[in-house]
């Protein structure tokens, strides 16, 4: 049997205030900042149960602090298992 990945859907306000981010943002901060969320997609599409820790005593809500950044980067989202479904609804980045 084959294992079907998830679709990754982003909150739409939240997309919106990552483009704002990403575009007043120096280009360091821009390259990191687009390589995290390539991780946070490629992650999540293929195994969001490897990753993160339950949020706030909700069972289909996640909390994952992602490494190796020069800037502190937390993702937060939910699984929908029976749909196949990862849905980001949060960032919170922070300077180390």
């Amino acid at each position: 049997m084959t294992r079907r990945a998830y679709t990754v859907v982003w909150e739409q306000d939240l997309q919106d205030d990552s483009a704002d981010f990403w575009i007043e943002s120096p280009q360091e901060i821009r390259n990191q900042f687009s390589r995290a969320c390539d991780e946070i997609d490629i992650v999540l599409a293929t195994a969001p149960d490897s990753v993160g820790r339950p949020w706030q005593g909700l069972s289909d809500q996640f909390i994952w602090s992602l490494p190796g950044y020069s800037f502190s980067i937390v993702a937060i989202f939910q699984i929908n298992r029976d749909d196949r479904i990862v849905k980001v609804t949060r960032l919170h980045l922070a300077e180390l």
